[in-house]
C-alpha cells in the first residue's frame, strides 16, 4: 500500500486508518507493545505489593485487554471501508492471546 495524502483525510475514521496504509504491521506492533507493557506493568505490581508476582496472570489479563483493545480496531474503517485492524493481524493477535488466557483459566 502506498501513504495517502495528509490532505485526503476527511473522517477520524480516515485519521485512525491512516497508518495502516503506510506500515500495514503499524497497529499489530502497537497491540504487541500496550500487551507487554500492561503484562510487566501488572507482573511488577503484584510483585511488589505481595512479594511474589504472578507473571501468568499478568499476562493472560493483558491478552483479555488485548483482544479487546483488537477487535474494537476491527471494526473501525475509513471510508474506503478498510478497516483500521486487518483481519488477518487480528487472527493472529487472537491465537497468541487465547494460548495465554488458556493458561491462565487452567493453572492450578
Amino acid at each position: 500500500m502506498v501513504c495517502e495524502l495528509i490532505s485526503n483525510i476527511e473522517t477520524i475514521g480516515d485519521l485512525l486508518v491512516y497508518p495502516t496504509g503506510c506500515n500495514y504491521y503499524f497497529y499489530l506492533y502497537f497491540v504487541a507493545t500496550i500487551w507487554a507493557i500492561i503484562g510487566f506493568s501488572s507482573y511488577f505490581v503484584d510483585k511488589e505489593k505481595y512479594i511474589k508476582g504472578d507473571i501468568i496472570s499478568s499476562f493472560g489479563i493483558a491478552s483479555v485487554v488485548s483482544v479487546f483493545l483488537s477487535t474494537i480496531m476491527t471494526l473501525i474503517k475509513n471510508q474506503q471501508n478498510i478497516p483500521m485492524l486487518q483481519q488477518d493481524l487480528f487472527m493472529y493477535i487472537l491465537g497468541f492471546c487465547i494460548v495465554f488466557i488458556g493458561i491462565w483459566i487452567f493453572k492450578k
